[in-house]
């Protein structure tokens, strides 16, 4: 079976349609569609179809594909993500101590710039340790805020915070004399700078270091600004409040889980938000109403990080279970129940190879849709070349038979044509070209 002129073509096509193809998709329909193994603290999307992940190396990899097809993004001997924004396409990374950190272009996969971490400390401290960053996603800004040890017997510490342009040659604005900086968090356009320190709470303005009217406290942990700015998320224990930026007053809250929420996300365009929590769930909720549209559930341990794919159709888990979960429309988890079948026969695992392709062509009975019956197509015609190398030329002719009922042998081939003259030069059919019912399939219209 030639993968790269037939049932693998026709996948690539299908992937190729998914803008058109979901656009009448809910996200309550979404089900899981990709499992990853492997361990990470968090992970971002840098399109609609490719990820980065953070688990031991920082790597890049298409979602669809295999594990070891990932790309690895260099940048120090020893690396840690901390913060990603698609928009600006900057990654924050930092060395293993903290103590430096380095802006990364992913689409150009370079290094772009690299500095000492806390340039406002003066003295020798003991320890600094970075707290928490933001990207801001218009300008490309950087928010970091620092703690600094400046007694390890008696605990005392100093907060501090910075912003920066990209290239980290001199912050924008700094500012010292916090007690705990827990979290900071820019506007899109990074003209303003929110700062969580310990309860207390402050809004600046990074042009002239001004202190806006905000609240003098908030019981949070995180805090995170809609995309246009105008709305500040405030993430407390097990739920998350929304406040209007100008007024200060509550908007809406989102309450449903039951146990601490470890990360929480707006969507590009602001319409969503999602939050991942301990209680071994995420939840994406409607930005609008407050209401949960649906509650993720497949993970066996808390979940560490969520976050909404720029179609926002797709939404990426990442647990302490050690997986990272892939949800999407659920005619993609027949997609991939087809590459991991092409994946099985690669390595001729023949018979996960043929239960993967009946599990597709299951799906599909009793459902309209070309999306469907492409895929059904594409499972069965690949069911046949298995049967065919293995002797089974009945079984074999008999799923051909299907898949030209499915009308797959007329689909356009990049390599052939169509896919019924690819068959006629497939070298796993070839023990079938004397077969009556081949012939006759050869010279259908």
């Amino acid at each position: 079976m030639n993968w790269s002129g037939t049932a693998l073509t026709l996948l690539i096509l299908l992937w190729g349609q998914q803008a058109v193809a979901q656009q009448d998709s809910d996200l309550k329909s979404m089900v899981v569609v990709r499992r990853i193994e492997g361990s990470a603290s968090r992970a971002y999307w840098t399109d609609n179809a490719s990820i980065l992940l953070d688990g031991g190396k920082v790597r890049t990899m298409k979602w669809f594909a295999k594990p070891q097809e990932s790309e690895e993004v260099t940048g120090f001997s020893s690396d840690r993500l901390i913060e990603y924004n698609r928009a600006s396409d900057l990654l924050l990374l930092s060395s293993l101590n903290l103590d430096t950190l380095g802006q990364y272009q992913i689409s150009a996969r370079n290094l772009i710039a690299r500095g000492r971490a806390s340039p406002l400390i003066s003295g020798e401290p003991v320890i600094i340790h970075m707290a928490s960053c933001d990207i801001a996603t218009k300008s490309g800004r950087v928010a970091v805020g620092f703690l600094r040890h400046l007694d390890l017997k008696k605990g005392r510490v100093l907060g501090s915070i910075s912003v920066w342009d990209k290239g980290f040659v001199k912050p924008l604005f700094t500012k010292e004399g916090f007690s705990v900086v827990s979290d900071v968090a820019l506007t899109g356009d990074g003209d303003r700078v929110a700062v969580l320190d310990g309860a207390r709470f402050h809004v600046f303005t990074v042009a002239t270091g001004e202190s806006l009217k905000a609240p003098a406290s908030l019981d949070a942990s995180q805090i995170a600004f809609s995309p246009d700015g105008k709305v500040l998320a405030v993430v407390r224990k097990n739920e998350v409040r929304l406040y209007d930026t100008q007024s200060w007053k509550e908007l809406r809250a989102f309450k449903g889980h039951t146990a601490p929420i470890q990360s929480a996300f707006w969507s590009e365009d602001g319409n969503w938000f999602i939050t991942a929590s301990e209680d071994k769930s995420a939840t994406v909720w409607n930005a609008g109403t407050g209401k949960a549209e649906v509650v993720l559930r497949a993970h066996s341990a808390e979940v560490r990080f969520a976050s909404i794919a720029p179609d926002g159709r797709h939404v990426m888990t990442v647990s302490k279970d050690g997986t990272i979960w892939i949800w999407g429309p659920e005619s993609e988890a027949l997609e991939m129940s087809l590459l991991q079948a092409r994946w099985d026969y690669d390595a001729k695992n023949y018979a996960a190879a043929l239960a993967g392709f009946k599990k597709v062509m299951d799906a599909q009975q009793g459902k309209p849709g070309d999306r469907l019956r492409l895929l059904a197509g594409s499972a069965a015609y690949a069911s046949a070349c298995v049967h065919a190398l293995q002797k089974r030329r009945g079984d074999a002719l008999k799923l051909l038979e299907k898949a030209a009922e499915l009308g797959v042998l007329v689909e356009k081939d990049s390599c052939h044509g169509t896919v019924r003259e690819h068959m006629l030069q497939d070298p796993d059919l070839a023990s079938l070209r004397d077969e009556a019912r081949f012939k006759t399939l050869a010279k259908s219209p």
